[in-house]
Formats: C-alpha cells, structure tokens, sequence
C-alpha cells in the first residue's frame, strides 16, 4: 500500500463523524388580533411572547426552532423549509367570559400527531397550574390540515377568564397567569419541555434516565410451543 493511502485510511479511520443537523421546530403563535384578553392586550401578543420564550430554551438545547406567526403561510413554510415538527400555540375562549377553564391541545392524526399532541400537553400540565381539558381531534383547522410533518395546537388556558380558576381553585385567574412573566415562563416551559420530551430528551440536551418497568412473557425451549420454561 502507497503512504498516500496509508495516510487516507487513517484519516477516514479517526476521522470524527459529522455531526447530526438541528432538528427543525417551527413554533406558530396565534395571529389573532381581535381576541381580547381580560385585562388587557390581545390573544396574538402573548402567544408571540411565549412562542419566542420556546424558541430560545430550544435553541439553547441545540433545536433549530424558526417563529412563523402567519395563519396563512405558516403551514407552507414550514414544509419548505423541512420542520420536523409544527406546534402552534394559542390560548382560549369561552362562549362567555369565565365560562371555560384548564389547557387542552389539539391533533388531527392519531398515529402522527398524538404522539406529539400528548408530550406537549403532558408538560403543560406538569407547569401550569389548572386543569386538563384533554386532548382533542381536530379536522377542521388549517394548520393542522396544512402541514406535511407532526403538529398539534396548543389552546395554553383561558384568555378570557379573570376568575380565579383550576380543578382546586388555583389562583391566579388564567388571564393574569397569562400576562405574568411568571406564568408566561412556565408556558413556554411546558411546551419546550414538551417538545424535547418527543424526542427523547430533556431541554438541557441531555437524555432523561429510563423508566423502570415490569417486563413478562414466556420462554420457549425451542420451535415447540409446549415445551417452555
């Protein structure tokens, strides 16, 4: 063997392995500029507000996480630019003030979605401090009908509730929660934590240790069914 390809084998050899490309996260807030929050603002100016708190706990966590606050052309972007995953962020409302209360998120796809959709809604409720409205199927809203990856939509709590609310009664009411910095912090922490526990890992980057388990079943001795241990 020549010393030209000595040397190239051993450099393919301890060459150290590229590393893996960020994984997309397109994060939508809603664009909803008439949906008033009790108190004050809009529902459009807190989503963005969280959706930019997420953005920067992934990307310090090594996602790559794009805000995108179109209604129209998010779902579009983010099939151009190749997302892995699609969360869109909301808040909700009653059909009267006070009249709905607790976090729910929405999906479309029970093999796609849910997945996602259950994650995000997990660690919400592990933040916030009201109630499970539950997960929810949807086929009837354009971003979640739009888009070619994993997505689901996050209704965070009630926009429109100045009551104190909750399973017990938690203070505070959902709309001051929501204009909080407190509460704005623990939003945008369940749902990066959410979305980091989708894949496996925490927000820091590092993996969460394994669940313990109770595995059962049957040792066959060989091909015959009847002779087991």
């Amino acid at each position: 063997m020549k010393a030209s390809s000595l040397l190239l084998v051993l450099f393919l050899l301890v060459a150290p392995a590229a590393p893996a490309a960020p994984i997309k996260v397109m994060l939508n807030p809603s664009n909803q500029t008439k949906n008033a929050v009790a108190g004050g603002g809009t529902e459009d100016q807190y989503a963005l507000i969280n959706a930019q708190k997420v953005e920067a706990i992934l990307d310090a966590a090594g996602f790559d996480a794009k805000v995108d606050q179109s209604f129209d052309n998010a779902p579009a972007n983010a099939n151009s630019w190749g997302a892995s995953i699609f969360v869109s962020i909301h808040s909700n409302a009653g059909a009267k003030p006070n009249d709905g209360h607790g976090t729910e998120t929405l999906y479309k796809s029970e093999a796609e979605d849910k997945p996602l959709a259950t994650k995000v809604q997990n660690a919400l409720l592990a933040n916030l401090p009201y109630q499970s409205r539950g997960l929810k199927v949807r086929t009837d809203l354009h971003v979640l009908n739009s888009t070619t990856m994993p997505v689901c939509l996050a209704e965070v709590v009630f926009h429109d509730c100045s009551a104190v609310s909750g399973l017990k009664g938690h203070p505070p009411a959902e709309s001051a929660f929501l204009k909080s910095t407190d509460g704005q912090n623990k939003i945008a922490k369940g749902l990066a934590e959410g979305i980091c526990a989708y894949y496996g890992v925490t927000c820091d980057g590092s993996v969460p240790p394994p669940t313990k388990g109770k595995l059962t079943g049957i040792i066959y001795m060989g091909a015959n069914t009847n002779d087991r241990l």
